[in-house]
Order: structure tokens, then C-alpha cells, then sequence
């Protein structure tokens, strides 16, 4: 029973873990894209 309990929490911990790395991902993409240009322009 322990052991199943301990793998269900690894389980979520990981689900959460991989969640917040996509979400991080996903929000480092959004906020790149709009420095660029500003970057490209800057260096034209």
C-alpha cells in the first residue's frame, strides 16, 4: 500500500514538475518574439 501511495506521489510530483517547464516554455516563447524585433530594429 506504501508503495503505491509513494508512486502516486512521484507521479503528481512529476505531472506538476513537466506542467510548470511547459508553462515556463511556453512564456519565455511569448515574450521572445516581442524583444526581438525591437533587438533587429535596434542593430538595423
Amino acid at each position: 500500500m506504501l508503495i503505491r501511495e509513494y508512486m502516486l506521489a512521484f507521479e503528481i510530483i512529476g505531472l506538476l514538475l513537466v506542467a510548470t517547464l511547459i508553462g515556463g516554455l511556453l512564456l519565455m516563447r511569448d515574450r521572445a518574439p516581442e524583444n526581438e524585433p525591437e533587438n533587429g530594429d535596434a542593430s538595423v
